[in-house]
């Protein structure tokens, strides 16, 4: 079934900041650097929840709200060159992968010094007023 934004704008969604220990970064971009540009484009992983809401008959807790840790590299360039589920308490493969998705299409700063930078960042999902 096709999900139109009109049935999506409907639905309020929360997507709960990290707090700063939670972005584990290794590399040369600082952790609130790499916030910041996540919540730029926080459009893109809601998305990915509402429309799996939308689509999901399941109304199971552990379908509908939970935890996503993604761990992903960005690229001397500041590309984003792989993006995997670290873990998982929102069982819903299709929202982790979309969240995966996205965030390969993500680009950040160059790293200083061009080199890697590897980073572990958890979204929290839940649909807003719970």
């Amino acid at each position: 079934r096709f999900v139109g934004p009109r049935l999506l704008a409907r639905r309020a969604t929360t997507i709960v900041d990290p707090a700063p220990p939670a972005v584990n970064v290794k590399g040369g971009l600082p952790a609130e650097l790499i916030r910041r540009v996540i919540r730029a484009h926080g459009n893109q992983f809601r998305f990915c929840y509402e429309r799996a809401l939308a689509q999901s008959s399941d109304g199971a807790d552990d379908a509908r709200r939970g935890r996503v840790v993604v761990s992903f590299l960005i690229g001397g360039d500041g590309r984003v060159l792989s993006s995997v589920t670290r873990e998982a308490s929102l069982n819903n493969p299709a929202v982790q992968g979309c969240v995966n998705d996205a965030m390969r299409r993500l680009s950040f700063p160059q790293p200083e010094g061009g080199g890697l930078v590897q980073v572990s960042y958890p979204f929290l999902f839940q649909p807003a007023g719970e």
